[in-house]
C-alpha cells in the first residue's frame, strides 16, 4: 500500500454551456460537490486538492441528447454520487451508485411522462491502494503517464448505418427490465506526475484525441483544463463542455 502522505491529488473542474446550447445539461461530482442548478449556470469552475486516506470521487455526468430534462438526469446522477458511501468492494459501490441514479432517472421519467431521458457517467475513485475508473456511456476518462496518453474508459456505443453520432448501448436511465447496466472498470496504480482527464463529449467531439494528449503534456490542472476548454469553444463548442483534470502531486 502506498503511504497516505504520498497519495495527493490536485484537480480543476470547469463546466461550460458551449456556444450553441441554451442550457447546460452536464453536471459533475468533485468530492461531494456538484452543480445544484446547472441548467441556469452557463459556466461553473471549481478546484481543490486532497490527500487520500479514504475513497474520494471525481466524475462527469452528461444529460443525454440535448433533449428535454437532460439536466435533470445529470443532476439526479450527481446527487446519487454525492450521497454514496463506499464499502470494501469499490467497484460494487460504484455500480450501486450507478443503479441508484438509473432508478431515480427512470422514476422521474415515469412520473413526468417524458420521452427518452438519461445521462452518461464517468468517474474516478481514488483510494489509498489504487485509482479506479468506471463509466457508462461515452463520457471519457484519459490517463497521461510519462509520455503515454491512453483512454482508460470504454465507449458504450453502437454505430448504426451512416449516422455521424453513434447510438449509446449503455447509459443511465434504462429500465431494469429492458437492459442490465454493465459499467466498465479499470484499475490504475498511483504514479506521481500522472494526470487524468474526465470529460463529456462536448470536449472530445470538438478536440481530437491527439490534441488533448499534447495539451496534457505540461501545465497545471487549471492551465490544461482552461486550454482544452478554449480549444473546444474555438472549434465550435456545439455542445456543453465539462471536464476535470486531476494531477497526482505526491
Amino acid at each position: 500500500m502506498a503511504g497516505f502522505e504520498m497519495n495527493r491529488v490536485e484537480y480543476y473542474c470547469v463546466s461550460h454551456i458551449g456556444c450553441t446550447r441554451s442550457e447546460n445539461q452536464d453536471n459533475f461530482i468533485c468530492e461531494k460537490a456538484y452543480n445544484t442548478d446547472a441548467k441556469n449556470t452557463p459556466i461553473t469552475r471549481c478546484n481543490s486538492a486532497f490527500s487520500v486516506s479514504e475513497p474520494v470521487m471525481l466524475g462527469v455526468f452528461d444529460g443525454m441528447g440535448g433533449g428535454e430534462y437532460g439536466e435533470v438526469a445529470s443532476l439526479l446522477s450527481s446527487q446519487a454520487a454525492s450521497e454514496m458511501t463506499f464499502g470494501p468492494d469499490i467497484p460494487q459501490s460504484i455500480e450501486d451508485m450507478f443503479n441508484t441514479a438509473n432508478r431515480r432517472i427512470c422514476e422521474f421519467r415515469d412520473e413526468h411522462a417524458t420521452g427518452s431521458v438519461g445521462a452518461t457517467a464517468a468517474v474516478l475513485v481514488f483510494t489509498p491502494d489504487m485509482i479506479l475508473s468506471g463509466n457508462i456511456g461515452d463520457s471519457r476518462i484519459f490517463r497521461m503517464t510519462g509520455s503515454d496518453f491512453l483512454q482508460v474508459s470504454k465507449n458504450h456505443v453502437l454505430q448504426v448505418g451512416n449516422m455521424s453520432k453513434a447510438t449509446l448501448s449503455q447509459h443511465l436511465g434504462i429500465p431494469e427490465d429492458e437492459r442490465i447496466l454493465r459499467p466498465y472498470f479499470l484499475q490504475s496504480e498511483w504514479v506521481p506526475g500522472d494526470k487524468y482527464i474526465i470529460c463529456s463529449d462536448g470536449l472530445t467531439d470538438m478536440v481530437s484525441y491527439e490534441e488533448i494528449g499534447e495539451t496534457c503534456k505540461s501545465g497545471s490542472p487549471k492551465d490544461i483544463a482552461e486550454s482544452l476548454l478554449a480549444k473546444a469553444l474555438e472549434n465550435g463548442g456545439v455542445d456543453n463542455i465539462t471536464l476535470i483534470v486531476a494531477g497526482i502531486t505526491g
